[in-house]
């Protein structure tokens, strides 16, 4: 039985830590959930899942879409991109640098 999951510390799993946490309206840290996604893309054969318009930022329907890849030691998901309506919202792009994705915080002025 081989074990599948999603990369860790690849630019792709930064990217959908990214693109989650900005349509996500309740986000979770995805240490928590990972699992549980894998476990949906396993069940359904289909290498995504779906962020439900109750949840999401943007009050529609966001699949989050992988690319697996097949090991011997196990099943690797690499994110690829973020559909809304049926047309790509966010697309991973493999020369950008996801790791420091966070705004760096304007600093207040005191008198």
């Amino acid at each position: 039985m081989t074990v599948a999951q999603i990369a860790y510390h690849k630019p792709q799993t930064d990217a959908f830590e990214k693109f989650y946490f900005a349509l996500s309206r309740y986000p979770r840290p995805l240490a928590y959930i990972e699992a549980t996604f894998v476990e949906t893309m396993e069940k359904t054969g289909i290498p995504a899942f779906k962020l439900p318009k109750k949840y999401s930022a943007n009050h529609k329907d966001a699949w989050f879409v992988f690319k697996l890849y097949k090991k011997d030691y196990g099943h690797v998901y690499l994110f690829d991109r973020v559909i809304v309506d049926g047309l790509p919202f966010y697309q991973f792009d493999p020369d950008k640098d996801y790791s420091h994705w966070y705004a760096p915080q304007k600093k207040r002025l005191t008198v």
